[in-house]
């Protein structure tokens, strides 16, 4: 009878899982252009795509906002978080365009957004009625986490309406 030394099967498993990986292609997102950047966002390793939006707001290239914009907005994108947090880092995250996120599909993009919107301190009009209906319509409680606890650094004559909803 053979007997198989578990040192033997370790590296044949370990050589046979390493040759079925499948390996991405030399790449550089240092020196890629925004276009290939952008690209990026859509990838499934949520590396690459943290990667990607480090490297547009490291650079400032607002000319992808409108791209950006896009794709947070899009409610069939399952990686608009991604889009809205390069938004964010460069300053495209408008009264306008948060208003808008605050109905997607995806909490957690309605989440960051209500996160970003506390962590600017104030909320015109419009956006306090926006935070004002989604407390009154949202189920998600990371979401409902977040509402509460962004609203405590707004000021009182926004925050007391969506605690009152809230409670």
């Amino acid at each position: 009878m053979s007997v198989v030394r578990p040192r033997v099967l370790v590296v044949s498993v370990t050589l046979l899982v390493l040759s079925s990986m499948r390996r991405e292609k030399a790449f550089d997102l240092h020196t890629a252009p925004a276009a290939e950047l952008l690209g990026w966002l859509g990838h499934a390793n949520k590396w690459f795509r943290r990667q990607a939006v480090l490297e547009l707001a490291w650079r400032g290239e607002r000319g992808a906002l409108p791209e950006l914009e896009r794709r947070a907005r899009d409610g069939k994108n399952a990686h608009a978080f991604d889009a809205v947090c390069a938004l964010h880092l460069l300053g495209g995250l408008t009264d306008d365009v948060a208003t808008a996120l605050l109905q997607h599909e995806d909490p957690y993009v309605r989440r960051w957004v209500v996160r970003c919107i506390g962590d600017a301190g104030d909320a015109s009009a419009a956006l306090a009625g926006a935070l004002r209906a989604l407390a009154e319509r949202e189920t998600h409680p990371e979401v409902r986490t977040q509402l509460v606890c962004s609203v405590r650094r707004l000021p009182a004559a926004v925050a007391l309406p969506i605690v009152r909803i809230m409670l």
